[in-house]
């Protein structure tokens, strides 16, 4: 529960930034932890893959009822109203099909691991993330937001996100977890989820023209803390003693891994 700490933490940028950016960034600090990039960045600094897989899976499906129930008490406004519907709305968009591909995984695994569901997974994300920034172009979001607003967002998410791998590998230290452990806990404990926190944003917020709405719901803050963590990635990792190629990034970790140091893996052992 860290991150929604930090989130409340940063209420004075609401009169910098304005409500729209800020309670997109509050609303970052909500959502889950993603799944495949913890648990291939996990494998590849040589960390504890099944605990990796444990943690990041549960915090997705914990997050379908803690990330509308977080936003509602929090994310307080008078632009943003948040029902009840938010919760079966989510839960069918995200989490119905987990349980389908669960419950059909003995028919439908080996056709699941060919190289052609692959992509369409990649292409599923990349449409995601273009319908909802032209749903911000359209109602004509950059038109609103100064470019040292962006500038000062992207420092915010860079310290936010270096803070977060500092504090789970420090925790994780404190607590004694060995290295392969330590690795899980920053990798699940210092992500969030774009491809869930966009659709969820979108659930949530609707797509009115509200500026608070807007900002949060077509993923500013959250597309920013994004690319900040796929740059910062190889930096926090140089000095470790492990390397790794993942597409562009080089790994050298030195291994932290945290669930339960952010709300994203909160009810796992200590990314």
């Amino acid at each position: 529960m860290i991150f929604p700490l930090f989130g409340m933490a940063l209420f004075p940028l609401r009169f910098v930034l304005g409500d729209g950016l800020y309670l997109g960034i509050l609303f970052l600090t909500l959502v889950p932890s993603t799944v495949q990039a913890s648990i291939a960045f996990t494998s590849i600094a040589g960390g504890n893959v099944a605990g990796a897989i444990v943690s990041a899976s549960l915090s997705s499906i914990v997050g379908v009822v803690a990330t509308p129930l977080l936003a509602m008490l929090l994310m307080h406004s008078d632009h943003i109203e948040i029902s009840g519907s938010v919760f079966l709305d989510i839960a069918i968009q995200l989490f119905l099909p987990f349980v389908l591909g669960q419950l059909t995984r003995r028919w439908v695994g080996e056709f699941a691991k060919k190289p052609t569901t692959k992509w369409l997974d990649k292409f599923s994300v990349m449409m995601i993330v273009y319908s909802a920034f032209s749903a911000s172009v359209v109602q004509g979001i950059w038109t609103r937001v100064a470019w040292w607003q962006i500038v000062l967002l992207i420092v915010v998410t860079i310290l936010m996100v270096a803070l977060m791998l500092w504090l789970t590998d420090w925790l994780a230290a404190r607590l004694k977890f060995n290295r392969a452990d330590r690795i899980t806990i920053q990798f699940c404990g210092s992500k969030k989820s774009l491809a869930a926190g966009l659709p969820m944003a979108i659930i949530i917020f609707g797509s009115g023209s509200l500026w608070a709405a807007d900002a949060a719901a077509h993923g500013i803050p959250p597309g920013a803390a994004h690319d900040v963590h796929v740059a910062l990635r190889p930096l926090r990792c140089v000095g470790c003693g492990r390397s790794g190629a993942c597409g562009t990034n080089v790994i050298l970790s030195r291994g932290v891994p945290g669930a339960v140091f952010s709300f994203g893996s909160s009810l796992t052992a200590p990314e």
